[in-house]
């Protein structure tokens, strides 16, 4: 039986494909950009926003509100890490908006 692959490993291929390299190739520029990284610094997002997600759209509409807070002093935008969390975050707060 072949093993499926992850989901992160299917992004990754479609984001090789799209840049026109080598799995291979995406894959080491990823990990020496990670390993040349000063990610986080001082000024970026306190994870726990994002990782305390709750049932209640209410109260992560809440918590996006202050996400867009951040957003708005710039960092997102000047940080790939946390401009990703963001977008990840508000699509997801989306969703479940339209769930409501």
């Amino acid at each position: 039986m072949a093993e499926e692959m992850s989901q992160i490993e299917q992004t990754l291929r479609r984001r090789a494909e799209r840049l026109g390299v080598p799995f291979d190739k995406l894959l080491e520029h990823d990990r020496n950009a990670f390993r040349n990284s000063t990610y986080p610094t001082k000024d970026c997002f306190d994870m726990s926003l994002f990782n305390n997600f709750v049932p209640d759209s209410r109260q992560r509409t809440m918590v996006v509100t202050n996400v867009e807070i951040l957003k708005m002093s710039g960092h997102a935008l000047e940080c790939a890490p946390c401009g990703a969390h963001v977008m990840v975050f508000n699509k997801y707060a989306a969703e479940d908006a339209a769930k409501a």
